[in-house]
């Protein structure tokens, strides 16, 4: 089998995220290739996430399955430059991989039969996914938390009902959440999005969902992945999400300099002062003796004068978006701060404030 660098460097980039750093089952450190005609199927698998990804090869044999070491492998092609991999298979547990003039002879490869035995695609409930939406789903990772006392927090969630795919993420302290319309005949539900299962999908065009009770898959192109679904229940978002009016429209670029310009005073904390055509940003780090000030051209109508935010996790929120203006819905100084664009309804974010000494 010859395969390209152009077709095996993204394609192990995916496939890493299913190869657990302390295999409990020893085969599945490796990597399963399947060769048929000119096609290699390459699979890994953690147990609870699995990934096909299917490659174009060059093959003169018969159809043939081997097991490869993922590491040696992926630090092979990585030390091999630009040149196409030749993946040779003398004998059961021997394999030969010629890049160049380089050979590399493995002479003790685990058998496949020891490769765990792979998920059927679920078919009772599907749902198509588009290239934006995945986008979607990819962008809102940023507000997932990272602690594990929280784990229903590290995932996205892809929550099904009437007609709706709502996309969701949350640390408790930052909300992303994007609406998508889809058939109001499937039925309501919840999908749970890892960080390693979005890593596999970032970049994937056309998808199809598929789930029934213990598996979900994800099925574009060329890639499938399969995972065990998480028994834990998402929190409720809906009831952290205020209703209030906004007030404040602003350049999304401008802001995130005006933060950054904060964040060089080293502080977690920033004051914004909104006003009628302008809003001031002040910082005032103790330990560090700084003070910064920035002002961005806004339009305001609102009643507070002054609220306390992050200025990090509201560049993270700006950042989960491209639109050019968006606008920020302040209530009062210790209400969550939300944020919308007129120029896409199904967008909205949510800060919580900070309270101000």
């Amino acid at each position: 089998m010859i395969i390209s660098q152009e077709h095996l460097k993204p394609a192990l980039k995916k496939l890493g995220q299913a190869v657990p750093a302390k295999p409990v089952i020893p085969a599945t450190s490796n990597l399963l290739c399947r060769v048929s005609g000119n096609e290699v199927e390459l699979v890994t698998t953690d147990l609870e996430l699995t990934i096909i990804y299917k490659c174009p090869c060059e093959s003169e044999e018969g159809p043939f399955e081997i097991l490869l070491p993922f590491d040696f492998l992926k630090k092979v092609v990585a030390l091999t430059g630009h040149m196409p991999i030749t993946i040779e298979h003398p004998a059961e547990k021997r394999a030969r991989i010629v890049a160049g003039e380089d050979v590399y002879d493995l002479k003790s490869l685990e058998p496949v039969a020891d490769f765990p035995k792979l998920p059927n695609i679920p078919k009772k409930n599907s749902v198509k996914l588009s290239p934006e939406t995945m986008k979607r789903v990819i962008a809102s990772m940023q507000a997932c938390s990272h602690d594990d006392l929280r784990p229903s927090m590290t995932y996205s969630c892809l929550d099904i009902e009437d007609g709706k795919i709502t996309i969701v993420a949350t640390d408790a302290q930052i909300l992303y959440r994007y609406e998508v319309v889809c058939d109001p005949a499937i039925p309501k539900d919840q999908v749970l999005v890892s960080q390693k299962l979005a890593a596999a999908l970032d970049g994937a065009g056309d998808t199809e969902l598929y789930w029934q009770k213990k598996h979900a898959a994800f099925k574009a192109e060329n890639l499938t992945v399969i995972i065990t679904r998480q028994e834990s229940k998402f929190p409720d978002y809906r009831v952290a999400i205020p209703n209030h009016e906004a007030n404040l429209e602003v350049n999304r670029n401008e802001l995130i300099t005006s933060l950054e310009k904060v964040l060089l005073g080293n502080s977690k904390s920033c004051l914004l002062h909104p006003n009628p055509d302008r809003m001031k940003i002040t910082a005032n780090d103790m330990d560090l003796e700084r003070e910064v000030e920035s002002v961005v051209a806004g339009v305001y109508s609102g009643d507070t004068k002054l609220f306390s935010l992050n200025p990090k996790r509201l560049i993270t929120l700006l950042s989960q978006v491209e639109y050019d203006r968006v606008a920020l819905h302040i209530d009062s100084p210790r209400r969550a701060v939300l944020l919308s664009s007129q120029e896409d309804s199904n967008y909205l974010g949510l800060i919580m404030p900070l309270l101000i000494d």
